[in-house]
């Protein structure tokens, strides 16, 4: 009767161990998933301006189209000026 209660035991420990182990990888499946939602939503910080960023590039832009800019390539050639 001992051994039969050992064979039971270690049955009902191995249905444990398989229910305790489907549960875990029923949260990491879950906690992959809200991972993955938060990595496709989150901004990259690098991708945002700073206000001052803004006023520059903004400054840039009205600049370019008065056409007050010089062209890199001139620069580099020296023909920036008169």
């Amino acid at each position: 009767m001992a051994q039969k209660r050992l064979i039971m035991n270690g049955v009902h420990s191995t249905a444990m161990k398989v229910t305790t182990e489907k549960k875990k990888l029923r949260k990491l499946k879950a906690k992959r998933k809200d991972f993955n939602y938060i990595r496709e939503h989150m901004v990259d910080i690098d991708t945002r301006l700073t206000p001052e960023e803004e006023r520059i590039l903004e400054e840039g832009i009205r600049e370019f189209k008065e056409g007050k800019t010089i062209r890199l390539e001139d620069i580099e050639r020296g023909r920036c000026g008169p």
